[in-house]
């Protein structure tokens, strides 16, 4: 009824529609004629009117305190809103600067190279992978690093490039320095060997300039990390001491090489491996089931089959033992090879003090001739 006093004008007057922000004067235009109407309809018509205006005064006054509490800001606090969080930005790359450990390098030798990286504030950051390349690599090359190798007398330009942004630094590579070239670095080999206990292994170590050539008369230092499992000789002769893995070094003009040795315990004739199937000579298909029989005193700890560097863990079952002074273990394992012609089948069984037996088979991979009579592919 509030939302239509301003619409609504005075029916018997034609008096326009009150005002609806003066509550007082809608009050005085409205009850005489609400009064009026009332009365003269029914006996205490008059009454009526009255409580009729009463109660329209009450809804107008409690539409005006509604009104104002609305203007004012009264009434129910607003709901909380979350904070706004702002994401920080990420910086982004926009200038990087080159520098060498030194700007000049005798051939032969080496600098390093490093950039420092600037955001759009100026303020350092730190940069992913690092794209380095030599426009001349016959003068200078460079690798992943930033590491700057100088080959020949000249000048070249070395570049370190991060997306779209990249810097430059000329390098000037100087002849060499009279006398002999510097080692670069030292290889040795074999790279991994293995000695039995009580048994020797030659190491060969090559020092080397950083194209990789050798370098003759230079003096080598051989040594152990352990000297327990193994030593070495001043000529690179290792002997194995006991059963273990130890790493040895050659070491020249502040340069390194290293080999890691394998120590093996001795055969023990009192572990005996016999061959049950394949027998020797014998052809193999795909796979072939080996089976072999352990004699030892000693309880085994492994068994290992190998064909062609691959080793198979062969199943240990121990079969006889009653009153026996070697007690017999059955081992067996599955192979599968696809080398063609004579293979060894080599089986090793150690016992749980780390005595060994070694037993080999020859057998030969038969090849499969598909459709009858067809010869293999040539690459078989």
């Amino acid at each position: 009824q509030r939302s239509e006093l301003p619409h609504t004008g005075d029916a018997r007057t034609g008096a326009a529609a009150p005002d609806t922000t003066n509550i007082a004067f809608m009050t005085a235009t409205r009850l005489p004629h609400t009064a009026a109407i009332a009365g003269p309809s029914w006996p205490g018509g008059a009454r009526l009117g009255t409580l009729v205006a009463v109660a329209w005064r009450r809804v107008l006054l409690a539409g005006s305190a509604i009104a104002t509490l609305g203007a004012c800001g009264g009434g129910a606090p607003p709901a909380p809103t979350a904070p706004v969080v702002e994401k920080p930005s990420l910086p982004v790359l926009t200038s990087m600067t080159l520098a060498f450990t030194e700007d000049s390098v005798p051939v032969s030798q080496s600098v390093f190279g490093s950039v420092r990286a600037l955001d759009e504030a100026a303020r350092p950051m730190t940069v992913g992978v690092i794209a380095w390349t030599s426009d001349d690599t016959s003068i200078a090359t460079v690798r992943y690093d930033g590491a700057v190798l100088a080959r020949k007398p000249g000048r070249t330009t070395i570049r370190a490039k991060v997306g779209d942004v990249e810097a430059a630094r000329p390098l000037l590579v100087l002849p060499p320095p009279p006398g002999p070239l510097p080692i670069a670095s030292i290889t040795i080999g074999p790279v991994v060997g293995e000695v039995d206990k009580g048994a020797t292994l030659l190491l060969t170590a090559v020092p080397r300039d950083f194209d990789g050539r050798p370098l003759a008369n230079r003096d080598i230092v051989f040594s152990t990390a352990d000297d327990s499992i193994a030593v070495v000789s001043a000529d690179g002769t290792v002997t194995g001491l006991r059963p273990g893995t130890a790493l040895i070094e050659a070491i020249s003009e502040g340069q390194r090489g290293a080999a890691t040795v394998v120590v093996k315990p001795p055969l023990d004739s009192n572990i005996v491996i016999a061959f049950s199937t394949p027998v020797e000579n014998q052809e193999i298909g795909d796979t072939a089931k080996v089976i072999t029989t352990v004699r030892s005193r000693v309880p085994l700890s492994d068994v290992v089959l190998t064909v062609g560097g691959r080793p198979y863990p062969m199943h240990i079952e121990l079969v006889s033992n009653a009153g026996e002074p070697q007690p017999t273990w059955v081992v067996n394992a599955d192979v599968s090879t696809v080398v063609f012609g004579p293979i060894a089948l080599v089986v090793t069984a150690t016992d749980i003090l780390g005595n060994r037996g070694v037993s080999v088979m020859p057998v030969i991979r038969a090849p499969k001739v598909p459709g009858g009579n067809k010869s293999p592919p040539g690459s078989k």
